[in-house]
């Protein structure tokens, strides 16, 4: 678990900004959590400030439908860009938006006026996705959630699919093997040739679907290019 989570509060309205934050402060209180909370009044504020602060956010509570400057749609696009690692929830006074509305670290909507126990249910499952990544050897599907196995040992049953789950994972570290399975290509130990099989270096073997073979090789490969550059300074 994380101890201590940034998140960033981006609306353009003070009482939301304010009502947000509330609720935030009485999640962390019933679950012992710790928050580190910034308010950013616009995208512009956000994107002037947040680099030059300890830590950009962990999650960002974002609104859609901001008055002046970049929209929320906007910032989500921007940041998927520049910042991947930041998690959106997106606050919207509409029951229902658009595919624009959808990114790779889009977790979830929440609507004004805002429903406590429903901000706090999805409060927790975003931040399940912050647990350290780099202790998670991989996940599996079972029958509309998935299980998450630690490099301790451990595994926690989780809500939710391995596609809407595949979409909000770092592609540089996460990749899809097979329907039932996601690897993260640090735990990888070795492949089987011709790639019928990945051991993890926990020793369990999965398996290599045909329909994924090429996107897994290609972000292994990826994946030891990058970690060369970082060993060897280039």
């Amino acid at each position: 678990m994380k101890d201590l989570v940034n998140i960033g509060i981006c609306d353009d309205d003070a009482a939301s900004r304010s009502e947000l934050a509330d609720l935030c402060r009485t999640y962390a209180v019933r679950t012992k959590r710790q928050f580190r909370i910034q308010f950013f009044s616009s995208a512009a504020e956000l994107l002037e400030r947040a680099d030059m602060s300890p830590g950009n956010p962990d999650l960002l509570l974002l609104d859609i439908e901001m008055e002046t400057g970049m929209s929320g749609i906007e910032l989500m696009e921007y940041l998927q860009l520049h910042r991947s690692s930041t998690l959106i929830l997106f606050v919207t006074s509409h029951g229902e938006l658009g595919p624009e509305a959808y990114g790779r670290n889009v977790c979830g909507f929440i609507t004004k006026p805002v429903d406590e126990e429903a901000f706090f249910a999805r409060l927790a499952s975003t931040l399940q996705l912050l647990n350290d990544d780099d202790n998670i050897v991989y996940f599996q599907a079972e029958r509309g959630y998935h299980r998450v196995y630690y490099s301790t040992g451990e595994s926690e049953l989780e809500t939710g699919s391995l596609k809407e789950l595949v979409s909000r994972l770092d592609p540089r570290l996460f990749v899809q093997c097979h329907k039932s399975y996601i690897i993260n290509l640090q735990h990888v130990q070795r492949y089987s040739r011709p790639w019928k099989e990945i051991t993890m270096d926990n020793n369990i073997v999965l398996p290599v679907s045909k329909r994924m073979l090429t996107s897994v090789k290609r972000a292994y490969a990826g994946y030891c290019a990058s970690s060369f550059r970082k060993r060897w300074g280039c």
